[in-house]
């Protein structure tokens, strides 16, 4: 834990300090961290941002790709599709920290596009028509995790009554287990409009 205040007495960091380790065995002791609650967490900003309800409370099938770009982007991205009126709209999002800077180059970073490419269109539809993408699982199911620096995709779905959220790893593509195909097509789609 780092203060920056130069007037806290040595009983108060001695406190601090002690606070902080104790909370550091607590959480050693609790379950392993849950990253996908993590990233839940981290679309609360862009949904209020982007006027978006929760996947969960979405009643037509719709598909939203969070792309969490690594080594410290200033951005993030989230592609949109709605099956019944075949919607697909890009958005690019400033992360909360840096919404209110004024350089012009970071205020290019927010925009949502409508994208009409038929072929991407098709494919979506293809994807979430198959009767197992609803049970998707993470990709660390499927192939090997990937640990490093890298973009990280959270996948969110709903087909008005239930709702399946997954991790694809940037490593995804050379997976080869037949039940990540879907995660590649998506994976690969992403990285088109990107």
């Amino acid at each position: 834990m780092i203060f920056g205040c130069n007037s806290i007495s040595e009983k108060k960091k001695s406190e601090i300090n002690e606070r902080s380790e104790l909370k550091e065995k607590v959480k050693e002791e609790n379950e392993e961290w849950n990253f996908k609650k993590h990233l839940d967490n981290e679309i609360e900003y862009p949904l209020k941002k982007l006027n978006r309800k929760p996947i969960s409370e979405l009643k037509s099938e719709t598909l939203r790709i969070w792309r969490f770009p690594g080594g410290g982007a200033v951005f993030e991205q989230m592609l949109e599709f709605n099956k019944s009126n075949s919607e697909l709209t890009f958005h690019s999002y400033l992360i909360e920290d840096f919404e209110y800077e004024k350089e012009n180059q970071l205020s290019k970073l927010n925009f949502s596009k409508k994208i009409s490419e038929k072929r991407i269109i098709s494919e979506l539809k293809s994807i979430i028509s198959d009767s197992e993408f609803i049970e998707t699982e993470d990709s660390e199911k499927y192939c090997e995790p990937f640990l490093g620096c890298a973009d990280v995709y959270l996948v969110e779905f709903t087909n008005g009554n239930k709702t399946n959220k997954f991790i694809i790893n940037h490593n995804f593509e050379k997976c080869d287990n037949k039940k990540a195909d879907n995660s590649k097509k998506i994976f690969k789609i992403m990285n088109e409009i990107i």
